[in-house]
């Protein structure tokens, strides 16, 4: 027969209901404050959703690629429609070759190609010696797609050629064309000549002959190797102004991005230490002293601020080290315009929620989907179509085009306005917004 279990000794329980209770009284704490449970439980779902749909495709990322087509002509128009259909390139059309490096030069384009004029007439030419070209720039910060370009451009020039080698009237009009160069030559020998007028006749005997058994899909790819013959030139380039704007160095692209956590690293100080100087108290006796609300949230933004600059110049510090920026002024309109634009949103952060926990939750989860999808953990140029859009509600994008644009995009004066602007516009939204919830929350 079992025996009772023995009961729990005085000492026992005098253990275990503090610890009970602490606990029950812990987790009530944390249902009341409803910011910090959000951001406790719902908070990594967020997350979770959030990288589910970054790399919900497997596909790379697609190539936002500029073409102009000077040469308006049959061949290059159609070399225009297959690049459409290039699976992972999204083609652009721009109105002149202007127009498309200024594009990649802004960090629009990834890249930009011209198809210039006589691009038909080489392209027909290929028993002259004559090679098509093409002719681009592509952005500094995004070399690494470049390789990808490339083969897809050559990839698309060998397919091309295959099929003109397996359709005879385009074999028989570029045989033509070459006879028509042979009687031009007045100083060719005549055994060369007639032996060149053989091998022309023997290459159009064999595209005829080829054609009844060519693939039912002449743009598939070839497993064979072109023995290095290339029947394209690609003449890419790095876009800039002159040879002196362009990034020098690697720092020159990766400082930009460094900018971009030194001014959360400022937001984060200073959004939580207000609301920990409200819950301890401290707030309510500053106002014993003559001091406004205004006052203490000014000189709040202010050291934010201070701390904001001297974070970007002590990157600055670093980075000329080994290279210099372009335009001093510029980068100093940039590094100003970026830290006003980010001591707003502090202003609005540190006064949103009413409890220490929630105000560090919601600042470290703001600032780091902000990050994410400005560019600063995730770049720019491998997020989804949607997300590049959405980018553009995070002020860490134009921080990082201001500062790209002074140190090696080479902006004027007038294409500072637009991130500078917006940076300062997202700040005062912000520090408007915040002001207003200041001035209505009780100190204590």
């Amino acid at each position: 027969m079992p025996t009772d279990a023995p009961p729990t000794s005085p000492r026992t329980r005098s253990l275990i209901v503090p610890v009970i209770a602490l606990l029950r009284k812990d987790l009530l704490l944390l249902l009341r404050d409803r910011v910090n449970f959000f951001f406790t439980f719902f908070f990594p779902i967020i997350l979770g959703l959030f990288f589910g749909l970054v790399f919900n495709n497997p596909a790379p990322p697609g190539i936002s690629l500029g073409v102009v087509d000077e040469d308006q002509t049959a061949r290059s128009q159609a070399f225009v429609t297959q690049l459409q259909s290039t699976e992972g390139i999204k083609v652009i059309l721009n109105p002149s070759r202007d127009a498309g490096f200024t594009a990649v030069r802004k960090g629009k384009l990834t890249a930009c190609i011209v198809l210039p004029k006589g691009f038909e007439a080489s392209s027909s030419s290929l028993f002259r010696g004559q090679t098509p070209t093409i002719e681009g720039v592509i952005d500094p910060s995004r070399q690494a797609t470049s390789g990808l370009l490339l083969g897809r451009l050559q990839e698309l020039a060998f397919r091309n050629l295959m099929t003109s080698f397996t359709d005879p009237a385009s074999v028989k009009s570029t045989t033509a064309d070459a006879r028509r160069a042979l009687l031009e030559s007045k100083d060719l020998d005549p055994v060369r000549r007639a032996a060149l007028n053989v091998l022309l006749n023997s290459v159009e005997t064999l595209a005829t002959d080829s054609s009844a058994n060519a693939p039912s899909n002449p743009l598939a790819p070839s497993t064979e190797s072109g023995g290095g013959f290339s029947p394209i030139k690609i003449d890419l380039q790095t876009a800039a102004k002159d040879d002196s704007k362009s990034p020098r160095h690697s720092f020159h692209i990766t400082f930009p991005s460094a900018v971009t956590w030194a001014l959360m690293g400022a937001v984060m100080a200073f959004s939580t230490s207000l609301v920990t100087e409200r819950t301890h108290g401290t707030l309510m006796r500053l106002t014993t002293a003559p001091i406004s609300k205004g006052q203490i949230l000014l000189g709040k933004a202010a050291a934010c601020f201070v701390t904001a600059f001297l974070a970007q110049a002590a990157l600055i510090g670093v980075m000329i080290i080994r290279a210099m920026p372009q335009s001093w002024p510029l980068l100093i309109i940039a590094m100003t315009c970026a830290a006003l634009g980010f001591v707003g949103l502090m202003v609005l952060l540190s006064v949103i929620s009413p409890t220490e926990g929630g105000g560090g939750g919601l600042s470290r989860a703001a600032l780091l989907l902000l990050a994410m999808f400005g560019g600063g953990s995730i770049p720019l140029a491998f997020m989804p179509g949607w997300m590049q859009t959405a980018s553009s509600a995070s002020p860490f994008k134009w921080a990082v085009l201001a500062i790209e644009g002074a140190v090696w995009r080479g902006y004027s004066p007038t294409e500072m306005l637009l991130p500078c602007g917006v940076l300062l516009g997202m700040g005062a939204v912000c520090a408007a917004i915040g002001w207003t919830l200041f001035q209505q929350r009780r100190l204590m």
